[in-house]
This record gives C-alpha cells, structure tokens and sequence, in this order.
C-alpha cells in the first residue's frame, strides 16, 4: 500500500477483480443483519501508523478502545485511518495522550518494531486482517460464527483440563 492510501474501489477491484460488487453487498448485508450501517472510508490506508498505535495502546492497556476507534472510524464514519490526525483523536477518546501520539507519530519510533510483528505474521502464514491467534495455538481468520468460536474456546479448555 503507497504510504499516501489509495481509493477504495480501485484497491478492491485489483484485490477481488469482479467479486468486488458482490463481496461488498455480501458485506454490506452481514452488518446489516447485525444492526450495523457500514459507511466505509472512501480511502484504502496505509495502516503502518495504526499498527504503531496498536502497539503503543497495547503498552497503555488501550488496545481494546483503539481498536474499537479504529473500526468505527474506517467502518463507519468514513475517516482516514492512515491520517495522524486521525489516529491521535482515536487514541485521546481512548484514554491515550493526543499529543504525545501525534509526536510520536511523526517519529519513525517503533516503526521497525512493528514490520519486524508483520513479517513474523507473514512467517506464521497470516494473510488476512482480522487474524486473532488464541492460545498461541489457534488461527482464526475474518469474521467468523458464534459455533466456531466456541468449538475453538471448548477445545482450549479440553486441552487445559
């Protein structure tokens, strides 16, 4: 992704070529059924800095309010998640220092930190956001059913036991 983003449609277009209509009213469709209006970010970003401000939220015990942030911003209020002003605002609703994220943002701080969390992700085969790895011993991909989730916690307390 160029630092800089690039538009929705046309990122979609290269990533699921003709799918991309019915992947986005499939999507569209699933939010709906769950009480959500999806009103994405008309710009794909560069999530290097959420990444970063992951990181620094996770050191703050935030991760959970950023990350909420940041799927309402890009979701449903059309923001720019790859945008410094942006993040910072996230990361004050969050609890988080504005303006000390907005400093560090405009740092290389943690920058390698983060590629270094990319590429052993990469390493690990994850190639889809969301992944959530549970117990160090499940991959879960993308948004999956309540029954899966439940085999997966079952089985984690099977093997506990």
């Amino acid at each position: 992704m160029p630092p800089e983003g690039m538009d929705r449609v046309a990122y979609l277009r290269a990533k699921l070529g003709d799918q991309v209509d019915a992947a986005t009213r499939a999507l569209a469709e699933r939010a709906a059924a769950l009480g959500l209006t999806l009103n994405p970010s008309p710009r794909e970003p560069d999530t290097t800095d959420a990444h970063r401000l992951m990181h620094w939220a996770g050191l703050e015990g935030a991760q959970s309010r950023v990350m909420a942030g940041l799927l309402r911003a890009h979701w449903q209020d059309a923001q720019d998640i790859g945008d410094a002003s942006v993040l910072s605002a996230i990361a004050g609703a969050a609890g988080m220092d504005p303006a000390l994220t907005s400093r560090l943002l405009a740092s290389d701080a943690d920058r390698d930190e983060v590629a270094r969390r990319e590429s052993h992700a990469r390493q690990r085969g994850i190639s889809s956001v969301p992944t959530f790895i549970v117990a160090d011993a499940h991959a879960v991909s993308g948004a999956q059913p309540a029954d899966l989730w439940q085999s997966v916690i079952d089985e984690i307390m099977a093997a506990s036991r």
